[in-house]
């Protein structure tokens, strides 16, 4: 059975109640002290007279200290929590030898990725004016603008790094592609593998490409999307009219050792060729993008013990990037119910073991999912499996009650360990209200905290940058 619950979003300041909580608690402790000096007797109508008293006073301090504490909340403007408050936009996240590095989509035509890095999680530096890619391979559009987007790196088992990103084709300028590119130093310089990955033109290209080692396969992955807003319908995005141009995840299975090297595993995926995960439908507006998938859990065989909470967890951008729609959702795909799929293979391979492939993910979608309005739904189908919105355009609220003004965010990127999770978000408003030409996605650092049986996780806080402490 299916449960829809619904989640008001906050978009208005809501008061604190520390005053009224410690107006409570002085008089209920008032009350207990008095009440030691009342004989037994006269114990009862006591403390019905005193309950009256307190109730009215209770009554008369909501009243004063709702709107003064309401007063006090304050909401900080993204610049206060931006790690990065420059354009650092797409970024993807990993830890190397004690130190934090984030990649992110180039901030001019001239500097392909650029980097940052950090030894705290709070405290980040730009490597200003450093190139990680600064040669393109042949692939790419070698005049003009390459629009090198998205990159990601992960490092291999050798020690090397490898270094995930999309550009526009030399073939055709109007399509990107996803290639690959090496280097024995986390922050490069990288030298670019001269033969694209994927390059998927009838589908529009291909962007945003993410690295996975299911460890329950031990196989790796490159997981993609297929950039349909190239071809889109027109409109928001230039996919934003109905029916448009369908987006979806796909994935590739990559070499365990090089990670470049795209291979094909037997039917299902012959000669490489690309395999899906999740298809973009109505509620998501033109596009899905920038995907993540990541496992969390001990689970390793075909079944999954009952009540254990390994689980895939998949994060994504849906919504038009160009406008505050633009939005972070989540699913969670629990190990235990990938079970079902291992008895159904049984007859045909007795030692397969399910991955992310197997996950419904859409069918954890509600078809009526609307972000941009005063509500949104978290779906939970009552075993773990749920859909629900991480952030979108509004005001996060902090552990101690203190808002953090958020537009559009987007771009997530999960650290190795799922602790943090890195995203853009826009600045200001300036850019959306034609205030200024120039559009700023700075980057942000979230921490992570998970629930158990498979309720999925949550944004647990957002670090503020040493500076602004």
């Amino acid at each position: 059975m299916v449960r829809y619950t619904v989640l008001i979003a906050e978009d208005a300041e809501r008061p604190s109640y520390s005053l009224l909580q410690f107006t409570s608690t002085m008089l209920s402790d008032l009350w207990l002290r008095l009440s030691i000096f009342v004989t037994d007797r006269s114990r009862a109508a006591f403390l019905r007279g005193a309950g009256i008293v307190v109730f009215v006073l209770l009554v008369l301090l909501t009243i004063i200290a709702i709107p003064h504490s309401a007063s006090n909340v304050k909401t900080a403007s993204p610049s206060e929590y931006a790690v990065i408050p420059s354009n650092f936009a797409d970024p993807c996240l990993l830890s190397v030898d004690g130190m934090f590095y984030a990649f992110a989509t180039r901030p001019n035509p001239s500097l392909h990725v650029q980097v940052a890095s950090a030894k705290d999680i709070s405290d980040w530096t730009l490597h200003e004016g450093y190139d990680a890619m600064p040669t393109l391979p042949k692939w790419a559009l070698q005049e003009g603008d390459a629009a090198v987007w998205a990159p990601e790196v992960v490092q291999r088992p050798d020690g090397n790094f490898v270094l995930y990103f999309s550009a526009a084709s030399q073939a055709n300028s109007r399509f990107h592609c996803v290639g690959t590119a090496t280097s024995p130093n986390v922050t490069g310089p990288y030298t670019p593998v001269e033969e694209p990955l994927t390059c998927p033109f009838d589908q529009g290209g291909a962007i945003d490409p993410t690295f996975i080692h299911d460890r329950r396969q031990n196989t790796s992955f490159v997981v993609y999307k297929n950039d349909g807003n190239a071809i889109g319908s027109g409109g928001a995005c230039a996919n934003g009219n109905w029916p448009n141009t369908p987006t979806s995840f796909q994935f590739n299975i990559v070499d365990n050792e090089d990670y470049t090297t795209r291979i094909g595993n037997d039917s299902w995926n012959p000669l490489g060729n690309a395999s899906w995960v999740l298809f973009s439908d109505e509620s998501d507006g033109p596009n899905i993008e920038s995907p993540q998938i990541f496992y969390r859990g001990d689970a390793m065989g075909r079944f999954a013990a009952a009540g254990d909470d390994s689980a895939y967890h998949l994060i994504y951008n849906a919504g038009c990037f160009a406008d505050e729609s633009y939005r972070i959702e989540h699913i969670v795909c629990r190990a235990t119910q990938l079970n079902a799929v291992s008895t159904q293979w049984a007859s045909y391979d007795a030692t397969y073991v399910p991955f992310f492939r197997d996950c419904r993910f859409a069918a954890m979608k509600p078809e009526n999912y609307k972000s941009w309005g005063q509500s949104f739904l978290v779906l939970n189908d009552g075993v773990g499996n749920h859909f629900d919105l991480l952030l979108r355009t509004g005001i996060f609220r902090q552990p101690d009650g203190a808002g953090v003004q958020l537009y559009a965010p987007g771009g997530p990127a999960i650290s190795q360990d799922g602790s943090y999770m890195a995203f853009h978000a826009d600045i200001s408003r300036d850019w959306f209200e034609g205030r200024s030409p120039d559009r700023i996605r700075a980057l942000f650092v979230a921490e992570l905290e998970y629930g158990r049986k498979g309720t999925g996780l949550r944004i647990k806080r957002l670090i503020k940058p040493t500076s602004k402490i």
